[in-house]
């Protein structure tokens, strides 16, 4: 039978290290650069004359002036001009897929009608190679801008630069030669970098969106604003102070209104009487009204009923429209992304709003709408790490070889042995429902496995990269090694990352064999018990012989060759992010459905008594669903009480006074005023000696010929006193009313009443909402705490993938709003502009590769020490992340953004497509050139160093041919 031998993969590991040198053959580079210096050429001369530090928008209309003068185009194909050098790029776009040299060269000669070496010494092709460098400058310039194909004018110089090479040393002879040249660089001077990108300003989103926007925050500024303006207008009525007035009706009285006040029968007399109507009444300066605030004065003129209006009931109305305020501004969902004026800070009972933002966490994601376009140009401060080799141990298996004894089996002479073998399984089943099998297999032959290095190795591995801090593997490349990275030490650091990579496998084959020698000797020694009967009979005789008979078992070791292979190259980058747990932490402690779903009450927080008000009490009860909470006293209330009397005689006083006019509890006297019917005599002789006086506490009111006297009350409380003194009056009918105000007190204690209630039905609601909490979790058994480790992994990515891409492109994801409004709709022009810089990143880097190293908690604030490094996770990775005061990430970049990725580092922009030219700067050549030099990076792999010969013990053993014992002094 033919030997086959076959190579299986034992592990994977990326060695990193800086860009090697770009090698040149015969001292000919792979760089394609303009011969000319940069103000020798029609765009270089331009950027020389503009301003400094000019940005793009500056430049490109000049760059436009100069290509519709000189009629280019960015198309190549269709250009007599061109028609050459356009033959050229097909022979070798033909080629490069299937050389043939003779053919190839064949073709070149015909194509440009002489040979390479004195078609690009003429002027034609001097002149043909500036008009395409001219070209390309200034259409890289409006690429940054506005898309455009550069793919034929990079064709048109590659085929320049393949003329050249041909020119100078003919030796293209194979397909690798001219595929070397075809992966020549295109690079740029780098004065077009330092060109910044045009400055974003006033420049509007679409017109859909911004009104939405605007229209919202309007609302709420307007929400605000009236709740500030009624709240000034309530406290400046209030203050209004009334000017007392008191108006005389004087009437005839007849013979039946005589009657009526039971007077004198007297004739004489009774035509001497006569009635007179009194009512004291107040009314305001028309000079205070006119300095009311607006909304006062809209709130007064709304509230008349009359020419005059009442006070209380325009307070009323305020309170009513304040409450209503008040309500729209608590739900409002949006209420939080617009700061809380600093004139509603001042309001009394304004806390609500403080509080309710501070507990409703949830809503602080929401960010502001931006006014201004999505940003692409911002300029990335990261730069690659290094190339990444990604790199395979192979092993193949060749040959088995003797090993120790195992074993030395004795029969002397005259003795036999014999050994007798059955099968025996026995299964019992007890009533605790416990089962237990046992089996028993018996083979005449043995086998080992084949894949145990394979296997061992990866738990090695995963073993040795979870004791380092919590660092992960990467499913397809395996750990990550460092080589050097100084960028002068190329070549060195080169030969050290092969020599790094050669001592790591064979390090961790060596711990794998160590740990695969213990596990055979630990299963030699063992011991199983078991049922056994000899029923295959094995016997040795040696009955009838001469001498004693020995065999001597030997283990049996199998002999791998060990290999590294070179796989390819991967454009490394790496990031160092503080406290990467930091959102995800925040995130968890503020999610009121973390676990089970029950409603957690709006905490209080910080509010207090004197926050409580007419406008917001009935929100707060709401939210508790607080019972027995009663209205809130109103600001004023007006008592009253008359006093009459009847048949009073001439030339006679008379005097009344009372205590009975009680006043509201919780409320004093502020202003009293009389309405009164009199009957008075009208005898000549009397006149002088005729008053009408009526008292209300310090307040006096004086009739007929005595002066109106009066003022407000002395804030009296609980009872005022009444007098009326009288003289020469017939009858008088008296309504006294007084107006009492709510004492501070009073409103103090509705305040504290309605809060203790609000304060006990909250924690009624906290303790029904802990009781159904523990109910629920009873209901769902046993709770296990955390998450999956593989959700944990995802968790991890997804966290160090956004901090990674703020690093590289400088975004806080505050931009990304193009979905809004209720219900949500999306944007459409962001949404496009969105999803370009979504996909570009999503796509460039190799996310799934991701390898990470997470750092102590001492890396991060340290105010947070105490917490963080308290903090932990059943999955003991979980918690590293969870402690972690930063993270290191390395991450690839996919081969088929390499070039996109470096120009995104060299301008802060989006390549707009196409192979892209590179900047003449000496790390991203390198990188380029060396990522260009193999693109085929999973296939013919290159064999690196020296291979190895791995011996593995196995649990197979073999009798050898005599008895003689194995001697290793000779080795």
């Amino acid at each position: 039978m033919d030997k086959i031998k076959n190579q299986n993969d034992v592990f994977k590991f990326v060695a990193l290290r800086p860009p090697t040198e770009p090698k040149q053959k015969n001292g000919n580079s792979s760089r394609i650069v303009d011969s000319r210096h940069l103000n020798e050429t029609p765009v270089g001369k331009l950027i020389n004359e503009l301003e400094p530090n000019s940005h793009i928008g500056q430049v490109l209309p000049h760059v436009m002036e100069l290509v519709n003068k000189n009629n280019w185009g960015s198309e190549i194909q269709g250009d007599k001009k061109f028609k050459v050098i356009v033959a050229v790029s097909r022979i070798i776009e033909n080629q490069v897929r299937i050389f043939e040299s003779e053919k190839f060269h064949r073709q070149i000669e015909n194509a440009i009608g002489d040979c390479p070496k004195i078609f690009i010494q003429s002027d034609y092709a001097f002149n043909l190679q500036c008009n395409l460098w001219d070209r390309l400058h200034a259409f890289y310039l409006i690429n940054r801008v506005t898309p455009v194909n550069l793919e034929g004018l990079m064709e048109g110089l590659k085929s320049f630069h393949i003329l050249g090479k041909l020119a100078k040393d003919d030796e293209m002879v194979t397909l690798e030669d001219l595929q070397a040249a075809y992966r020549g660089v295109v690079v740029l001077p780098e004065e077009f970098v330092r060109i910044a990108p045009e400055k974003v300003e006033g420049q509007l989103r679409s017109n859909e969106k911004n009104t939405r926007n605007h229209t919202i925050q309007k609302h709420i500024s307007a929400l605000w604003d009236k709740y500030v303006e009624l709240h000034e207008a309530a406290e400046e009525i209030q203050m209004l102070q009334p000017i007392i007035e008191l108006k005389q009706e004087e009437q005839e009285l007849d013979q039946e209104k005589l009657d009526e006040f039971h007077v004198a029968k007297n004739t004489t007399e009774k035509s001497n009487l006569k009635k007179i109507l009194y009512r004291s009444s107040f009314t305001f300066d028309p000079a205070d009204l006119e300095a009311l605030s607006q909304t006062a004065r809209v709130m007064i003129e709304n509230s008349k009923n009359s020419d005059q209006f009442n006070k209380p009931q325009v307070l009323k109305r305020i309170h009513e429209e304040l409450a209503a305020v008040t309500e729209q501004l608590y739900y409002e969902p949006r209420l939080i992304e617009k700061e809380i004026p600093d004139a509603a800070k001042k309001i009394p009972g304004t806390m609500i709003f403080m509080n309710r933002n501070f507990n409703l966490e949830s809503l602080k994601s929401i960010p502001s709408p931006s006014d201004f376009p999505f940003p692409w140009s911002i300029r990335s401060q990261i730069r690659p790490l290094g190339i990444g080799d990604l790199k395979v141990v192979k092993q193949t298996l060749e040959r088995y070889v003797a090993g120790e004894v195992a074993h030395i089996e004795n029969v002397m002479q005259g003795e036999s042995k014999e050994r007798k073998h059955r099968r025996y399984d026995r299964t019992e089943e007890s009533l605790t429902i416990e089962l237990e099998s046992t089996e028993e297999t018996e083979r005449d032959t043995q086998s080992t496995d084949r894949f145990e290095l394979k296997k061992e190795v990866e738990n090695t591995i995963q073993t040795d990269m979870k004791v380092d801090t919590g660092i992960t593997v990467s499913s397809s490349y395996g750990p990550v090694k460092f080589g050097a990275h100084a960028n002068f030490a190329y070549n060195q650091s080169t030969r050290d990352s092969a020599r790094v990579s050669s001592n790591f496998s064979k390090e961790v084959l060596d711990r794998s064999i160590a740990k695969i020698q213990k596990k055979s000797r630990e299963e030699r020694i063992t011991k199983t018990i078991q049922e056994v009967e000899e029923i295959n009979t094995h016997s040795i005789n040696n009955i009838g012989t001469e001498g004693h008979i020995t065999g001597v078992y030997r283990w049996v070791d199998k002999h791998y060759k060990a290999q590294i292979f070179n796989y390819g190259k991967r454009m490394m980058f790496e990031f160092v992010v503080p406290e990467p747990a930091a959102f995800f932490k925040y995130a968890q402690a503020n999610n009121s459905g973390n676990a089970i779903n029950v409603t957690k009450p709006i905490p209080l927080g910080e509010i207090t008594a004197s926050d409580i008000n007419e406008s917001n009490y009935l929100i707060l009860s709401r939210n508790y669903n607080v019972q027995g909470i009663t209205p809130p006293p109103p600001s004023e209330r007006v008592v009253s009480y008359a006093l009459d009397k009847h048949g009073l005689q001439m030339k006679e006083g008379f005097s009344q006074s009372v205590n009975d006019l009680k006043l509201p509890e919780g409320y004093y006297a502020e202003t009293g005023f009389v309405a009164s019917s009199v009957i008075k005599y009208m005898n000549p002789e009397i006149l002088k000696d005729q008053y009408y006086i009526v008292t209300i506490g310090r307040l006096v009111q004086g009739y007929f010929d005595q002066p109106v006297m009066g003022g407000f009350l002395n804030k009296e409380e609980n009872f005022l006193p009444i007098t009326v003194n009288t003289m020469n009056i017939d009858s008088y009918t008296i309504v006294v009313s007084v107006i009492c105000h709510i004492s501070l007190e009073h409103f103090r204690q509705w305040q504290i009443k309605t809060f203790e209630l609000i304060q006990s039905a909250y924690t009624t609601a906290m303790a029904q909402y802990e009781e159904k909490l523990r109910a629920a979790e009873a209901r769902r058994g046993v709770v296990i705490t955390g998450y999956n480790p593989n959700t944990n992994r995802d968790i991890e990515r997804t966290e160090l993938k956004k901090h990674s891409i703020s690093m590289l492109t400088g975004q806080r994801y505050t931009e990304f709003n193009a979905v809004s409004g209720n219900p949500p709709e999306f944007d459409l022009v962001e949404a496009a502009s969105e999803g370009r810089f979504i996909q570009f990143f999503e796509q460039a880097f190799e996310w799934e590769q991701m390898t990470y190293l997470f750092y102590p908690y001492f890396w991060g604030r340290k105010d947070n020490w105490a917490t963080v490094s308290n903090t932990y996770d059943n999955d003991p990775l979980f918690t590293k992340f969870l402690q972690a005061g930063s993270a290191r990430i390395v991450i690839p970049v996919h081969p088929a953004y390499n070039e996109a990725i470096l120009y995104y580092l060299q301008t802060g922009e989006l390549w707009n497509g196409g192979d892209a030219p590179v900047i003449d700067d000496p790390l991203y050549i390198g990188l380029c050139e060396e990522l260009r030099a193999k693109q085929d990076d999973l296939e013919n792999a290159v064999p690196e160093g020296d291979p190895w010969t791995v011996v593995l013990p196995t649990t197979l053993v073999w009798l050898q041919a005599g008895p003689e014992l194995p001697d290793y002094r000779q080795h």
